[in-house]
């Protein structure tokens, strides 16, 4: 099979969402997330990867998979 751009990108889109799934799963940590999206961008150079990395930097502080701290 050729190597081409469509390969990277779907890829990289079916990877990424693997790690999300995971992230929601609470599986892995949002900072094993942000490293597993470095490794993916780095495997793959997507073309949507600078894009979805600074999407995914603006959620990650704010990120709804995380479940709020009851305080004590």
């Amino acid at each position: 099979m050729k190597d081409n751009k469509y390969d990277h990108e779907l890829g990289y889109v079916i990877e990424k969402a693997l790690a999300k799934q995971l992230l929601a799963m609470e599986l892995i940590t949002p900072e094993q997330y942000a490293e597993v999206n470095k490794m993916l961008i780095e495997e793959y150079k997507p073309l949507i990867g600078s894009l979805c990395e600074a999407d995914d930097s603006a959620t990650h502080d704010n990120n709804p998979t995380e479940s709020p701290r009851k305080e004590e």
